[in-house]
């Protein structure tokens, strides 16, 4: 099986077009392929020179030509003008703002008693509309809901402004869940006479900037006098409460005046959840306590008695900052040269602890290598092992915490193994991990035991696969970015980005993975089934 591409309604499951069904013994002929075109792909017409590509004519028997013989140049075909098609289209397959439209206008999103719940009915357009956005990752997207007049519960206007919050974040999340990458920003509108929930195409770096103005917590509290789940969203800082310090944290004083009394928190509440993250009466209180720490640090600073304070001193210079943290420590790695090594994680948990303190700031890892040698005897290799090394740095900083966009930089062999940290303005780190998006999977070669580390750059893949778990390579195609990267058949996926995978992982959960990584990455030049 390819990558990039679902076979599920291919020829060679056993399934056939509509139009051709009437056809005797399945087969198509040099009259009825023009047809079967046109019916699908009409707004993909084709040349003379393209329809003969389609019926190679020294092949066709008089009997016609199975859907066997058929697939293989039909799909390379329809690929090459899709892409073509693209390109003269900047890229984008479908309107994305229509196409969201298109999918709400059928299926309205509506919610379920407490009034910020999705209901189930839901969950397939919301499926439909993360596709959509999977192939516009250029582009930010805005969750706006509103709800009806005051009424009941929701007596105020600024009760109504919350509820619609509510729910679009109940939206955002659902959407993350569905597998959605893209910058997504919530507003709530508030009453205006309708409920409605609507998801818009907005530009990417405006997505950033409305995010980090919207920027709130979202805590869930559990009531033990009701057993009611009481969510609160908190826009600014500090919440105004004490808590006692053993878990489940319970909400021991509240502060007369405060953010928190003035959204209606109680003593003995007990924290359930901090944005998407829940927790038990297992819970361990400082894992509690730190992922509450972090949510609030995006909050802006206020007075307690709701009248702003004199503004807090600015928090270190996160440039100078990391490059002190990494010169005391620099950051080096193991055998085969692209594990970090555990020496490094006091390191990189104090880089993420002062990156924690500029949410408005990107990052970037820069690696270099020594000059070409040994194994690594090209500076393609060197280029590449840098990348790597990177990618690891990248993956341990987001495993300690760090919530910052992070782009990853291999420079290659300049004569010196190093790695640097550095602090970048956020738009230009949105923008340059648009351009070095690439997709990182992590092979085992069954023959050496050895893991193989590939970063593709580019689609398609070039290599088939079976339709079991684990997923193994059975056919790299010549001359493809597959064979380049040097992939050979009985190579095992183990990783894909950050998902690892065993051998008994579901075949439909690591081939999704698999997919939405792949959809991220540009069209290469190859006219080939992948």
């Amino acid at each position: 099986m390819g990558c990039g591409e679902s076979r599920s309604s291919g020829f060679r499951s056993g399934l056939r077009l509509p139009f051709l069904e009437d056809f005797e013994d399945s087969r198509v002929n040099a009259s009825t392929i023009p047809k079967a075109w046109d019916n699908l792909y009409s707004d993909l017409p084709l040349t003379d020179e393209e329809l003969y590509i389609l019926i190679p004519h020294e092949e066709i028997t008089e009997e016609g030509w199975t859907f066997e013989q058929f697939l293989i140049p039909w799909e390379r075909l329809v690929k090459a003008k899709k892409a073509e098609k693209r390109g003269g289209e900047a890229n984008k397959p479908q309107d994305l703002k229509d196409k969201l439209k298109e999918i709400l206008t059928a299926t309205p999103l509506t919610f379920k008693m407490p009034m910020q719940t999705l209901d189930e009915n839901c969950d397939h357009a919301l499926a439909r509309c993360v596709e959509k956005m999977a192939e516009h990752p250029q582009c930010g997207v805005r969750i706006v809901c509103s709800t009806e007049n005051p009424a009941g519960i929701w007596e105020s206007s600024k009760l109504c402004k919350d509820l619609a919050l509510f729910r679009a974040h109940a939206v955002k999340q659902a959407l993350v869940m569905q597998g959605a990458t893209n910058v997504i920003t919530c507003v709530g509108l508030g009453a205006n006479g309708a409920c409605t929930c609507i998801i818009e195409e907005v530009d990417m770096v405006d997505a950033v900037k409305e995010e980090q103005k919207l920027s709130c917590a979202h805590l869930v509290f559990k009531n033990p006098a009701t057993n009611a789940d009481m969510e609160v969203l908190f826009e600014k800082r500090p919440l105004g409460f004490e808590f006692n310090r053993t878990a489940p944290i319970t909400i021991s004083k509240v502060d007369r005046g405060s953010h928190g009394d003035e959204k209606g928190v109680k003593e003995g509440w007990i924290i359930e959840r901090i944005n998407d993250t829940s927790f038990t009466y297992e819970s361990n209180f400082q894992e509690v306590y730190d992922v509450l720490v972090k949510a609030l640090r995006v909050c802006p600073a206020d007075g307690e008695n709701g009248s702003p304070t004199k503004a807090p001193p600015p928090p270190d210079d996160l440039k100078n900052k990391l490059k002190e943290i990494l010169t005391a420590t620099p950051l080096t790695f193991k055998m085969p040269m692209q594990t970090l090594d555990e020496s490094c994680n006091q390191a990189l948990a104090q880089c993420v602890e002062k990156m924690a303190e500029h949410p408005e700031s990107g990052v970037r890892i820069l690696c270099t290598t020594e000059n070409p040698a040994g194994i690594w005897g090209s500076a393609k290799l060197c280029k590449d092992l840098a990348l790597f090394r990177a990618h690891a740095v990248k993956q341990a900083l987001v495993l300690q915490g760090a919530t910052n966009i992070i782009i990853c930089v291999g420079a290659g062999a300049n004569g010196t193994c190093k790695c640097i940290i550095e602090e970048v303005d956020v738009m230009d780190a949105v923008k340059e991990e648009q351009k070095l998006s690439c997709a990182h999977l992590v092979f085992k070669n069954p023959e050496t035991n050895a893991d193989m580390e590939v970063l593709f750059e580019k689609r398609p893949l070039g290599f088939e696969f079976n339709k079991t778990a684990p997923i193994t390579i059975t056919k790299v195609d010549p001359g493809s970015h597959g064979e380049e990267k040097g992939v050979k058949e009985g190579w095992i996926i183990e990783r894909i980005n950050d998902t690892t995978f065993t051998n008994e992982s579901n075949f439909q959960a690591v081939y999704d993975v698999l997919i939405k990584a792949v959809k991220g990455l540009p069209d290469g030049d190859e006219k080939m089934t992948v």
